[in-house]
């Protein structure tokens, strides 16, 4: 019998430096999984930053604004004059925008981008806009300008009139 229990503890010690090494083996497999995820994580991340920078990111409008600059006489000779711009907002205005989106692919990856076309209709009522200028302003009405605004003027904008 002593031949016997020794011979089980042999196998006893045998199977767990076995389970042991399968262990460690499969945990080196493991890593390896985890780093590829890893990198294939932070490349999609990279991907979606590319793709972003060169399509352009969210962005907000402004509608169009009527910007009259002017001047305010010094009462004093010796002062220079003071100058500015003069914004008016419009009375009524609409906004129309139809979007679509679209898939870039970049190598492994598929980044989503989102394709928009936006018309402003607006309409201003000049009949007391010199009343709301600083007092005693000359407005320039020859130099006024209607202005639009883009908060990111990366993405591919065309204006139509």
């Amino acid at each position: 019998m002593t031949k016997s229990v020794a011979g089980s503890r042999r196998s006893m010690g045998l199977k767990l430096l076995l389970v042991c090494g399968l262990a460690a083996l499969m945990s080196i497999v493991a890593l390896f999984v985890f780093l590829l995820l890893n990198d294939r994580t932070n490349r999609a991340r990279d991907v979606v930053a590319e793709v972003g920078g060169l399509v352009g990111g969210p962005q907000t409008f402004l509608g169009p604004v009527i910007a009259i600059p002017y001047v305010v006489p010094s009462t004093d000779p010796k002062e220079v004059a003071g100058q500015g711009v003069y914004v008016i907002f419009p009375t009524t205005g609409a906004a129309t925008i139809s979007a679509k989106s679209e898939v870039r692919r970049r190598s492994l990856f598929k980044v989503p981008v989102y394709v928009a076309k936006l018309s402003f209709s607006s309409q201003f009522d000049l009949t007391g806009a010199a009343a709301g200028a600083p007092a005693r302003a000359i407005l320039d009405w020859s130099r006024a300008e209607i202005l639009l605004g883009a908060s990111d003027a990366r993405g591919d904008s065309q204006m139509y009139w």
